[in-house]
Parts: C-alpha cells; sequence; structure tokens
C-alpha cells in the first residue's frame, strides 16, 4: 500500500506540485515579514516631526536627513538622533552576539575620548536582551551615549544590512556614510576626519 501512494504523489501534474512551492515560498516570505518587523519601505516616509525616515538600502542612505530617528535609552528613557543636532555623530549597531561588534567597541571608545566633544559616539544594541547589553557596555568599559534598537527598525531604515554597521551623521542630520563590517580606531579616525570634520 505504501508503494501505491508513492505512485499516486508522482502522478500529480507539474502544474500542481508547482503550484504548492509557490504557495509555500508566500507563506514563508509572509513569515519572515512578521518576524523581523512587519513594514515594507513604501509604507514608511520622510517626515522629521515623527522621527521616520525612508527605508532605503545601504549607500543609498547616503545624503539622507535622519530628522529625529527615536531610540530607547538603556535606562528605559527615550532619545534621538535629532538631539544631537548641531554636533556630528557616530551612530554604531552593536549586540553581545556579535563578536565583531564586540571587539570594535574599545576602538570607537578610544576615537571618542580622543574627539571629546567635537563628535557625538552613540552605540545603539539591535536584537540584544538587557542584560547581555549591560554586560558587555561593562566588559568593553565604553563610555558614550547608549541606546536600544530593538527589533533593529533604525538599523534597517539606514541601509544596514549586516553587524556591526557604523553610520556618519554630519552636524545637519545628513547620513555621510553607511559602513557595514568592524573597523579600527585608525579607520574610524581617517573617516571622520575626512567626513565630519574636514
Amino acid at each position: 500500500m505504501p508503494n501505491q501512494t508513492l505512485r499516486e504523489v508522482r502522478r500529480l501534474p507539474l502544474s500542481t506540485v508547482l503550484l504548492a512551492c509557490v504557495a509555500a515560498a508566500a507563506v514563508a516570505a509572509i513569515a519572515v515579514g512578521l518576524l523581523f518587523g512587519g513594514s515594507s519601505g513604501d509604507e514608511q516616509s520622510s517626515d522629521e516631526t515623527s522621527g521616520t525616515i525612508e527605508l532605503i538600502p545601504g549607500d543609498d542612505a547616503v545624503g539622507t536627513s535622519v530628522g529625529g530617528a527615536p531610540f530607547d535609552t538603556l535606562d528605559g528613557g527615550e532619545s534621538s538622533l535629532g538631539s544631537y543636532q548641531g554636533t556630528p555623530v557616530v551612530l554604531n549597531f552593536f549586540g553581545s552576539w556579535c563578536a565583531p561588534c564586540v571587539n570594535e567597541m574599545p576602538a570607537l571608545e578610544d576615537v571618542h575620548q580622543a574627539l571629546g566633544d567635537q563628535v557625538a559616539f552613540v552605540g545603539l544594541a539591535v536584537r540584544d536582551q538587557e542584560e547581555d547589553t549591560a554586560q558587555i557596555v561593562e566588559d568593553t568599559g565604553v563610555t558614550y551615549d547608549l541606546g536600544r534598537d530593538q527589533r533593529g527598525d533604525l538599523l534597517t531604515s539606514l541601509g544596514g544590512v549586516s553587524m556591526p554597521t557604523t553610520v556618519l551623521i554630519d552636524a545637519d542630520g545628513v547620513v555621510t556614510s553607511v559602513n557595514s563590517g568592524e573597523l579600527n580606531a585608525a579607520e574610524l579616525t581617517e573617516m571622520i576626519e575626512a567626513q565630519l570634520l574636514a
């Protein structure tokens, strides 16, 4: 009897098999969309008052104003990139689960200390548990401003495609570069001097 059932399945028309595959792919795409935040770029608009920015991929974010893009602080409060208006910003997305993120945090701190008030540094933990974020901050000794982008919405809206991602934002709130991957202190300093302090 099992062999008869197998033969019956093999006789299904190719169009039926293809239709089943397309349906399964559609269900998977919807599930992924719901898992990672659900909204598409078409639903977001550039609006400084609401703090949202248009969903744009990678280098296309260069030249975009971040407006008032909000984020949660580690102590449970709220802040926004708009609060840094008038000061260049190095915005770094990190996670305790991301080894290159952890590796580069001391380099970010070194550059932060070297530049003082010339440039604001902001680190946002992405998809991280609060206790894990607190532990990694303690372990790395970073002192710059920290917050959370728990669902990765801000990371995605700025075109970040991997972790860590470092975004340079000029004093007018305009993105000058989106850099995915680990940076050392020399690389970061060179980028800041060329793009934010020139």
